[in-house]
This record gives structure tokens, C-alpha cells and sequence, in this order.
């Protein structure tokens, strides 16, 4: 976000959503950026191949989402007593 963004959040702030400190969020960015050689370009074919991967696991997760919702909120059965076999 920082590199194409003319507003963005601090590393700090980013660490708090995420429940990582500050000093580890800065960490792993240069970690990061030594690892793709701070080059920052995403050509336009790994760019939608990516958005489309999230894409489809942010539908995924809704899915199971749904479904864990729907088997909590489905009525439980009675419960057997000690007495009965």
C-alpha cells in the first residue's frame, strides 16, 4: 500500500489490527523487501491471477462461514437419558 498509495497506515497501526507488534510488522516488511529485491512491480497477468485467488477464498471463507452458522443455529436433539438403552 505505502509504495502506490499517497495515504496509508503506519505499521503500527497495521500491527494492531493484526495483533503484531510494531517492531516485528517493521521487521518482516524489510525481511520482505530483501526477499523480492525491493522490487515492488506486480505485472497486470500476476496481479489478476492473485486477485482472483483471494477473490475466490474470500467466497470460500464466507461459505464455510455460513455453514458453521447454520449447524450451530440448527436445533439439538434431545438429550437420552441415563436410564435409556
Amino acid at each position: 500500500a505505502k509504495f502506490f498509495d499517497d495515504q496509508y497506515f503506519n505499521n503500527a497501526y497495521y500491527g494492531k489490527v493484526g495483533g503484531v507488534n510494531c517492531k516485528e510488522i517493521n521487521s518482516l516488511e524489510i525481511e520482505f523487501l530483501f526477499m523480492i529485491n525491493f522490487n515492488l512491480y506486480v505485472s497486470d497477468k500476476d496481479y489478476e491471477m492473485y486477485n482472483r485467488k483471494l477473490e475466490e477464498h474470500a467466497v470460500s471463507m464466507q461459505l464455510d462461514q455460513s455453514a458453521t452458522k447454520r449447524v450451530i443455529k440448527q436445533p439439538s436433539s434431545k438429550p437420552i437419558s441415563a436410564h435409556q438403552h
